[in-house]
């Protein structure tokens, strides 16, 4: 929508999709870049960092799989999952309860470690890489949703989404009624 701005030319107003947000926005456009690749010389030393960052995170992930496969060889003699991480070296660390869409010290956000969701208690997941770390899980409970709170909540988000799609609506409305009236700026 942007893009197809003129010059100093006002938007339409701007409803963001996520229920999380009750803000609207309007956009001007100040200035217009042409598209250009920068030179070399502006980017490289993006392009080590990004190469140094991607050789590590292959590396740490190549360790993980070791550490893992130690892991569940002592597991299989045995040895509880934070005795065995011990052993290996490694301190096993426990979060409380997460969601889909919360973050995770040390690792990241828990969209990045998505498989987890898919898991059953005791199972141990295969090695996640993050742009934090690399790490496996082992899930020891999980917490079904509460349908009493899903309905309450349902019944919110329905509402607000309703407020957004009459706001979008609207805003589609008032931009369309503003292209057939061909306005002319005197400014």
């Amino acid at each position: 929508m942007a893009f197809n701005l003129k010059l100093n030319q006002i938007g339409p107003l701007i409803s963001p999709e996520g229920a999380e947000s009750n803000a609207n926005y309007v956009i001007r456009i100040k200035e217009k870049r042409e598209p250009e690749t920068p030179p070399l010389e502006d980017v490289k030393e993006r392009i080590k960092g990004k190469v140094r960052q991607n050789k590590m995170s292959e590396l740490a992930e190549g360790s993980m799989n070791q550490y893992r496969k130690t892991i569940m060889e002592k597991m299989e003699s045995g040895l509880s999952f934070r005795k065995a991480a011990k052993s290996a070296g490694l301190e096993a660390k426990e979060s409380e309860y997460i969601t889909r869409l919360d973050y995770i010290k040390d690792v990241g956000p828990s969209t990045d470690i998505k498989e987890v969701f898919g898991s059953e208690v005791g199972e141990i997941s295969p090695v996640l890489s993050t742009q934090r770390a690399s790490c496996f899980v082992k899930l020891i409970d999980f917490k079904p949703i509460e349908e009493e709170k899903f309905e309450e909540a349902k019944e919110e988000l329905r509402e607000r989404l309703t407020g957004l799609k009459k706001s979008q609506f609207l805003n589609k409305w008032l931009t369309d009624l503003k292209q057939k009236a061909h306005l002319k700026s005197n400014l």
